[in-house]
Order: structure tokens, then sequence, then C-alpha cells
């Protein structure tokens, strides 16, 4: 909750009680758009709030969770205005960074200089429902998809067949999950669909490996953005959201799980052995992957490359970190390999003046558990406890490790800034 009592130098008492409620209207366009397109719950309390002071309110009074927008906003003489909406999940792929920048763009430019509010509607409008730049979409998840195959040890061949089911996925995404009544539905089915018919066609083809196109596939489901912003909402005090994140996270990567599993059942894929790429295929298929998540996620083309390279440091720090902890599994190396990640990604972030969760997300996605999740499932199918617990233990580690190291890098940069505030404070 964020409450806000500014003098605004842009106060404009004239506003009728219709102007008031279409200004408030257009607030909640922002802020859906902006936590359907990858936004942190802070970031959309934090712009609402701007643009509320910056239109001459006393008080705005915003309230957000992952399925609720409040706001209240009050001007001088006791006037207020209260509106609520409830956040539907339009699309299963809405994660937008190019709205998202586009958005925290706008809000900065009418801080400086309020729009009139049919001009804040259209720009809204236009960024809302402009390009949704589907082809970008489409090769990210293929490049993403092909990448992390070989990552994981798969063939050329594998690589071409999870880039064909990736094509799938994303015809699943944009056509069929309108009519599901939640993600978790949608993620079950959309996994035993995949999950089967990549089982039927290893069948035929005995060259083709199964587990390298499925682990390929899950990757694109993976709900990252979920999990990295839980971890960050509960860090700057929105517990309450973050703990919801988090739990639609588990519940998310669970229908993921029980998907494949069943698909594994439905077609008898064998157990296989983990067989990993060689350290310098890794690290290229690191880079492919970062630039698969991020063309996914329509990040603009001028961040891509800061973006992609934060994706091969990653992985390069894992690999090189990895051999002095064996005894201590990959929890430490994952650890400091999120760490260098999660300061490169702040870092970059202020350098190039964009939200840091732009670069976040391909940064650390090698570091997704995709590769532990499929063969703990593969051996729950074949009833190999010894091996389900061993891979449940590496993937909880993956995922500890991740949140640790984002959020040391993340605490350290918040004080920093509240250091900064401090001081100025002190100062005027």
């Amino acid at each position: 909750m964020n409450n806000i009592n500014p003098s605004s130098p842009h106060a404009d008492p004239g506003y009728s009680r219709q102007e008031l409620r279409s200004l408030l209207h257009q607030l909640l366009n922002m802020g859906e758009t902006l936590l359907l397109s990858g936004a942190e719950i802070n970031r959309v309390e934090d712009t609402l709030s701007r643009m509320g002071k910056a239109y001459g309110a006393a008080k705005m009074n915003v309230f957000v969770i992952t399925s609720i927008l409040m706001v209240t906003m009050g001007f001088p003489g006791d006037q207020e205005v209260t509106q609520t909406r409830r956040i539907s999940r339009s699309a299963a792929a809405e994660t937008n960074f190019n709205r998202l920048e586009r958005l925290n763009a706008l809000s900065r430019e009418c801080a400086a200089c309020p729009l009139p509010i049919h001009e804040l509607r259209r720009r809204i409008n236009d960024i809302r429902y402009g390009d949704p730049e589907v082809p970008r979409f489409v090769a990210g998840s293929v490049i993403a998809a092909a990448g992390f195959c070989v990552f994981f040890g798969g063939t050329p061949a594998d690589a071409a067949a999870a880039g064909i089911f990736a094509l799938l996925i994303c015809f699943l995404q944009r056509r069929f999950y309108r009519f599901c009544p939640n993600i978790f539905i949608f993620d079950l089915l959309c996994s035993i669909l995949v999950g089967s018919l990549i089982g039927a066609l290893a069948i035929p083809l005995d060259w083709l490996h199964a587990d390298k196109v499925m682990i390929g596939d899950i990757m694109l489901l993976i709900p990252g953005i979920a999990l990295t912003n839980a971890v960050r909402d509960m860090l700057v005090g929105d517990t309450l959201s973050g703990i919801m994140r988090l739990i639609e996270s588990l519940f998310w990567s669970g229908a993921i799980a029980i998907g494949f599993m069943v698909a594994m059942l439905i077609t008898r894929v064998p157990v296989p052995l983990e067989i990993a790429a060689a350290p310098r295929v890794q690290l290229v298929m690191a880079l492919a992957g970062a630039l698969g998540f991020s063309l996914m996620f329509r990040l603009r083309r001028k961040l891509i490359p800061g973006a992609v390279l934060g994706g091969f440091l990653t992985w390069g720090v894992f690999l090189l970190a990895r051999p002095h902890f064996t005894y201590m599994g990959i929890f430490i190396p994952g650890l400091i390999a999120t760490a260098v990640g999660s300061l490169y990604a702040e870092l970059l972030a202020r350098f190039q003046k964009a939200p840091a969760i732009l670069f976040l997300i391909p940064t650390l996605i090698p570091m997704m558990p995709g590769g532990p999740l499929y063969y703990m499932m593969s051996f729950a199918v074949a009833g190999m406890r010894s091996m389900v617990n061993a891979y449940t233990n590496l993937t909880v580690e993956y995922a500890l490790a991740i949140a640790t190291g984002m959020s040391l890098i993340w605490s350290v940069f918040f004080m920093i800034e509240q250091i900064r505030l401090y001081s100025r404070q002190s100062i005027g």
C-alpha cells in the first residue's frame, strides 16, 4: 500500500466529477497493463501514485495484488474518487517488456508535464492495443526451446523437434488459452498434449531423444517471471502479493509437472540418462536461450544484446564456480552465479535507464531448473524414489539459489537508494 500526501505543483481543482472518474479509469488501465506485462507490484503502485500526484491528487491510496487493483485519489476540498478492478489474465503469454518500458516512460513524461486526459487515454490505448509483435514471440519461443534442448544435451535433430513443438505451444497460448478457466488448467492440458505428441513421435524415431525435446519445451512454460517477481515483492514489503505470486507459481509448476508425467505414462517414454552438453556448448546455448526469451518478452531491440550477454555471464560464472563447491551441491555456485547475474542486470538497467526486470529474466533464465524438474518427473513415473528425492533436492537448490542470490543484490541496491534519499532529505 502506498500512501502519498504531496502538494502537487500540477494541482487542478477544476476537474469535474466525470473527468476525475475518467482519469482514474485510465490509471487503472495503466496499472492493469503494467501488471500483465510483467511489472512488480511495487512498480505498479509507485507508478500509479506518481501519476495521481502529477494530476493534482493530494493523497493517493494504491493497493495492488495479482488479481485486484484498488485506487483512491484524494483531491483538495475533500473530493475523493475510488475505483476497484478485478484483473483477469486474458492471454497466457501477456508478458511484454516493450509495453512495460513504454508505460514507464509515459508515467515519467506525465510526472514532468501532465497530458490532457483525452490524450492520456489515447496514449495508453496505443500501448495496450498496439502491435503485439506475434512474429517476435514465435521466433523467440522456437529459439529458446531449441537452444535449451541442446543446452541440456540434445542433438541438432532434437533441437529441430523442440522448435516445431514450440510452434504448437505458441498456437495453444494464442488461441486455446482463452477457453481455459485459468493458467493451471491450461498448463496441465498443454503439457499433456505436447508431452504425449513428443513421446508418440519418439516411438518410431529411435534417434529422437524425447527427454531433451520435452525439457526444451518445458522451459517455455516455467513461470520464471512470476517466481522472480514473487521474491522481489516480498523483499520490498508486499508480502501478501509476493506469497500469492509464489503460490501461483508453484501451482503452475505443479501443473506442468503433472501434465508431462501423464504424457510419460501414456506414451511409455523410457527413463533416460542425463547427459550434459560440453561447457562451451552450454555457454553458446545460454546465449540462445537468453535471446529467445528476450524476443518472447518483446524486449526493445537496443536492449537485447545486453540481456543476452547477461545469460552468457550468469552461466559462465556458474560453470567456473561449480568445481570449487562440489561437496556442497549446486546451491553455492548457483547463488554466486545468480548474484553476479543480478548485479549485472541492476547495473545495466541504470546505465540504460530502464527497469531492471527487463534484463533480470533473460540474464537468469539459464538457471531455471527445467532439466531437474523433468528428470524428477521421469523417475517418479518409473517409481525410482531415491532418484526422485535426488532431483527434487536439486530442483529446490536451484530455486533457493536464484531467490537468495537475487535477494542479496536487490537488498544492497535498495539500501543504497534509501541512504541516498535520506541524505538528500537531510541536506534539504
